[in-house]
């Protein structure tokens, strides 16, 4: 006789509360807002394909999804008579249409709604429209224009982001709102006007600025001038708003202006020169970045901080002075700076952040002041005229001997200089750790001597070593990290000891003439 298991109420309770909790932890609370929010998802056949929708709590229809194969698509404006007000997030993300009109009564696109429609080339908005979501023509990268209807509203943060063919876009005067990086990465855009009558945008020569013009909002990629002088009245300037413009190559920011944006004038590759006013006391992180044409710079007094990635691959970066009151120098802060042949790191400084000057390739030498507190991984890593690495003899965290740059007791090797001189090295004897890239990139040497009491050897140490021949593996070794002998192009043997256990990825990937490896 079968047994008839009673679960009490409370318990079934319990156990809805639990499911619910485990899904807003695994899927956000995104999910359980949207299950409270609409109905059941129902399924609509039209003669452009076949949609999925939700009956909103007004009565109107969401388009969730589009599930047709059809390039040119009209959605309906009515289905099972009720009327469509919404396309929804994602609703026709990633397809492969062309050409999309949606209907009269729709008011809203929601986020990311046609976000990687790459071959979307038209799109046909009707004048009820109030609002454009988050991401919701990102990476359309064949959308060429888009006529913005008289009643938007809201153009939400990143919407255009990406459509690397769109050339103008016009404001309607009722639009009240425009989110962060709304035309970020439009590659060829050249113009950005606003209709008359706009009460919070205005726009000038093309460029887009709040009413007022205080705030500078995007300079538009393809905008064909040379030199742009930025009006008086602004004192702010967004975040990415110079970002990859292709032909300017002088700015002069006004005295009004305190603040740099990060990477506000990102990837602008032909910019030689520009004018920072000596008030401003904050660059954001890679403000300058891939700036590759700029050969000076002015850095205002004020600043304390040089931020992660600032000056980032600025090939042609020769003069530089960074300013005395200076603390702390971010990662990647002149990484990539080719040309660089001279930096005096301040007194004042505590912190040189990973990679700070890696591939800093004309960098001859080096000072460590006083004050340093931190010296991150790889920060002189493929520096290849680095010749010797000074330290501050009162630096109570690091010291260097003939050149090479240790912590303090001597314990670790953080960086020989890639273009010190000399075929052989022997470690000192206190050394019990080898750092990651200690010895990347040094093409002089051919043999490197590790003493018996090396217990830690991190990953890529010796990286691109191309002309070492010998290098002796101790025992208490465990473990060969990736990449650690990677591209030494001329080891042609190597003997492990019995102590290792473990052999990284690419640990000798690219070794091209290593014939014998023994154990």
């Amino acid at each position: 006789e079968k047994k008839v298991v009673k679960i009490p109420l409370y318990s079934i309770i319990m156990m809805i509360i639990i499911i619910m909790a485990i899904m807003t932890c695994v899927f956000g609370t995104k999910i359980i807002k949207s299950v409270a929010k609409y109905n059941v998802v129902k399924f609509a056949q039209t003669e452009d394909g076949n949609f999925e929708y939700e009956i909103l709590e007004d009565g109107t229809i969401e388009i969730v999804t589009y599930l047709g194969e059809n390039s040119e698509v009209i959605i309906p404006q009515t289905i099972d008579g009720k009327k469509v007000t919404s396309i929804g997030s994602y609703a026709f993300a990633f397809t492969t249409v062309k050409s999309v009109k949606i209907p009269e009564g729709v008011s809203n696109i929601g986020n990311l709604a046609f976000s990687n429609c790459g071959r979307l080339s038209n799109i046909e908005l009707p004048e009820t429209l109030c609002k454009i979501g988050e991401d919701a023509f990102y990476y359309c990268a064949s959308l060429e224009n888009v006529e913005l209807p008289e009643g938007l509203a809201t153009i939400g943060q990143q919407a255009f982001n990406y459509c690397a063919n769109l050339k103008n876009i016009k404001i309607p005067k009722t639009v009240v709102e425009i989110g962060d990086r709304a035309f970020y990465g439009c590659s060829s855009l050249q113009e950005i006007s606003v209709t008359n009558g706009n009460n919070a945008y205005t726009s000038e020569n093309g460029v887009l600025f709040n009413k007022n013009k205080t705030k500078l909002i995007c300079y538009p990629a393809q905008k064909q001038d040379k030199i742009y002088n930025i009006p008086e009245e602004v004192i702010s300037i967004n975040s990415e708003a110079f970002y990859q413009c292709e032909y300017i190559e002088k700015i002069t920011i006004p005295t009004g202006v305190l603040v740099i944006e990060p990477s506000t004038f990102e990837g602008c590759r032909k910019l030689n020169e520009i004018v920072i006013p000596e008030g401003v006391t904050s660059i954001g992180e890679g403000a300058f970045a891939d700036c590759s044409s700029l050969k000076t710079i002015n850095i205002p007094s004020n600043i304390t901080k040089i931020e992660n990635s600032t000056f980032l691959d600025c090939y042609e970066l020769e003069n530089l002075i960074i300013p005395e009151g200076v603390t702390s120098i971010g990662e990647s802060a002149f990484s990539g700076c080719f040309s660089l042949g001279n930096v005096v790191i301040p007194e004042k400084t505590t912190n040189v952040g990973a990679f700070a000057f890696s591939n800093c390739s004309g960098l001859k030498s080096i000072r460590i002041p006083e004050g340093v507190n931190n010296i991150g991984a790889c920060a002189f890593n493929m520096c290849m005229e680095l010749t010797e690495i000074e330290v501050d003899s009162k630096n109570k965290n690091y010291m260097s001997q003939e050149g090479v740059l240790f912590n303090k007791n001597k314990t670790e090797i953080l960086c020989y200089p890639a273009g010190k001189i000399g075929e052989t090295y022997n470690i000192s004897e206190e050394v019990s750790t080898i750092h990651p890239y200690a010895f990347g990139f040094c093409t002089n040497l051919k043999k490197i001597t590790i003493p018996l009491g090396v217990e830690n050897i991190g990953y890529s140490a010796f990286e691109n070593c191309e002309n070492l021949l010998s290098v002796n593996i101790p025992n208490g070794i465990t473990k060969i990290e990736s990449s650690m002998f990677s591209y030494c192009t001329n080891l042609s043997e190597i003997f492990l000891p019995e102590s290792i256990t473990q052999i990284g990825n690419y640990a000798f990937g690219g070794c091209s003439n290593l014939k014998n490896i023994e154990i």
